[in-house]
């Protein structure tokens, strides 16, 4: 199950490409799928895949990550898994 959802994310200028009611496009372990900061599915995606790897279950932090992708993140990060792999190295620190 999901930690957070649309309603929980602090910015509010995401792109909604899909239907935000309906099951993100992407299941599965997070992969070469291309990662996209501005759309909201995208951030709800990875924020969740890397809550439910970690086991965080803090809201909290989840939205720690959403701040730490909307403010640092590199632009030549552009795949799910390295986001996933970003954000893991940032926060084992």
């Amino acid at each position: 199950m999901a930690l957070i959802s649309r309603n929980d994310l602090h910015y509010t200028d995401y792109d909604w490409f899909s239907n935000p009611t309906v099951e993100p496009r992407f299941h599965g372990p997070a992969d070469n799928n291309a990662f996209d900061k501005t759309d909201g599915n995208d951030v709800l995606y990875v924020i969740n895949e890397y809550a439910d790897e970690n086991d965080i279950r803090d809201k909290k932090h989840a939205l720690k990550l959403e701040r730490e992708i909307r403010q640092h993140m590199a632009k030549d990060i552009s795949t799910q898994r390295d986001v996933m792999d970003w954000l893991k190295s940032i926060f084992r620190k």
